[in-house]
């Protein structure tokens, strides 16, 4: 029984910490999660050896107009446009 009062206590403690930071002071600023690294088991950097390498980046023109084309959503379509008014 003396164990949970102990317990009560520490949480009785905290409880007016948690709710004091459950609201920031500026409204207008908010808190983001760190970053966080992490670590690449060396079998599969073995396997995969472009893991290393950015992979987020970002395609240049060129290489989305050929992902786009090799899409076989949008290579089964059969667009027609519509005839210009001259």
């Amino acid at each position: 029984m003396r164990k949970v009062k102990e317990q009560t206590e520490l949480v009785n403690e905290l409880l007016p910490e948690m709710k004091r930071n459950l609201y920031p002071e500026n409204p207008y600023i908010t808190t983001r999660m760190h970053l966080t690294n992490l670590a690449v088991y060396l079998e599969l950097i073995e396997t995969l050896y472009s893991i290393e390498e950015d992979f987020f980046c970002t395609f240049t023109q060129e290489e989305r107009k050929i992902i786009i084309t090799f899409d076989p959503r949008i290579s089964s379509m059969n667009y027609l446009p519509p005839p210009l008014n001259d």
